[in-house]
């Protein structure tokens, strides 16, 4: 029962992540490109679910994922899950000081 606690909240946390990172993605192409307008609730949601909660649940993804591995090494996760994840995550740190 255990493992299959955690594996559900780590695929919740990798669900979540990959989401905002869409949502990332969108809000990135609402500030730098001039042709894409969005109505001003739905842009302020867009980007406070990319640029806010983003860099949030990829972090506490990393997080989860390292504490499951070091803990529980037959946890299974796709890797294209957790390579995407961590490239969002460098492209939000760059992104965050432009």
């Amino acid at each position: 029962m255990n493992k299959i606690v955690n594996n559900s909240i780590l695929a919740f946390m990798g669900r979540l992540a990959i989401i905002c990172n869409f949502f990332t993605l969108i809000s990135l192409l609402i500030m730098f490109v001039k042709w894409v307008h969005f109505s001003g609730i739905l842009a302020s949601y867009i980007i406070g679910l990319g640029i806010v909660m983003g860099p949030i649940v990829n972090i506490s993804y990393l997080i989860y994922w390292v504490m499951f591995k070091l803990f529980k090494p037959e946890i299974i996760i796709p890797k294209w899950q957790t390579i995407v994840i961590v490239f969002m995550l460098i492209v939000q740190i760059l992104t965050a000081f432009i």
